[in-house]
């Protein structure tokens, strides 16, 4: 519960529905990866004791076409510079009219301060 204290501050303001897509397609546009979406899934809350102001969201994270290389370094940043974030399934295919590039699907958990 200490870490998660020292973490408040990062967490944003505002509906995480209305912040967590745009984040998302802002940050794989960084890596070079365009027309990401990412929509909620599910949210809980924490059942821990100290965890009380925090909720849990699932989140679906479709990347239609990147190279392989590309999206596990962004894959990599991703988890490095969010530390509230955690990818836990990735899906990757070979996309059928060009198997230069590949499409992926994500499953991220966040951690969010109920705010």
């Amino acid at each position: 519960t200490g870490r998660y204290e020292a973490l408040k501050p990062t967490t944003a303001d505002g509906a995480r529905i209305a912040w967590f897509p745009p984040k998302m397609r802002a940050f794989f546009a960084d890596q070079g990866i365009n027309k990401v979406t990412a929509r909620l899934e599910s949210s809980a809350h924490f059942t821990q004791k100290g965890m009380s102001d925090w909720v849990k969201n699932t989140w679906a994270i479709d990347v239609p076409e990147s190279e392989y290389g590309d999206l596990g370094k962004a894959i990599a940043e991703l988890e490095n510079s969010e530390p509230l974030l955690t990818i836990q399934h990735v899906v990757i295919h070979a996309v059928p009219d060009d198997p230069q590039y590949q499409e992926a699907s994500l499953i991220a958990q966040t951690a969010v301060l109920k705010k």
